[in-house]
């Protein structure tokens, strides 16, 4: 995981959640994030599903854990919306700013299954910044909910192998390592 963001991912990713994310889906995404982080300018990007899994990061983490930070802005995320729901203010793409004196952080949705973590500099103005994160929280909502390509079948292993021998070949893959 420590090159995650400069891995090319040409296999279908399964997140606990129920969803799939196929590698055309996944090259939208990290295009999404890096533009984002360009435009923002953002310090550091996370990109969680809903349980807290790991999906994409993009800039410097030093030291920090995020393994550990994605259930946590997983877990933020679900508290937000209770809270939201609660209070009657439950709306799509739910956003919570944290602001501190060196940088700010944005966590919100980004559609059902995932969540956004946007940390930005102090001096970035903070309208900005959310305009844009929404809009990428959306974007990426919107790849997401849009089917794969073709290709990305293949990718998968959806073609036309039979199932027993697409089977018999991933018990062997797990055996031999």
């Amino acid at each position: 995981m420590d090159n995650l963001q400069d891995q090319d991912r040409n296999y279908a990713l399964n997140i606990r959640v129920g969803l799939t994310i196929y590698p055309s889906q996944d090259k939208a995404i990290e295009q999404a994030l890096l533009l984002l982080k360009d435009r923002c300018p953002a310090q550091f990007i996370l990109l969680a599903d809903s349980s807290g899994q790991l999906i994409s990061i993009q800039g410097e983490r030093g030291s920090l854990d995020v393994v550990a930070l994605s259930a946590l802005v997983a877990g933020d995320v679900a508290a937000s919306h209770e809270i939201a729901a609660m209070t009657n203010q439950l709306d799509s793409c739910q956003m919570v700013l944290r602001e501190g004196k060196k940088s700010s952080s944005f966590t919100c949705e980004a559609g059902k299954y995932m969540v956004l973590f946007v940390q930005i500099p102090g001096e970035t103005p903070l309208g900005w910044a959310r305009i844009l994160i929404r809009e990428t929280a959306e974007k990426i909502a919107e790849i997401v909910d849009r089917l794969p390509d073709p290709e990305d079948h293949l990718a998968a292993g959806l073609d036309n192998m039979p199932l027993d021998a697409s089977l018999d070949s991933a018990i062997d893959s797990l055996w031999m390592g």
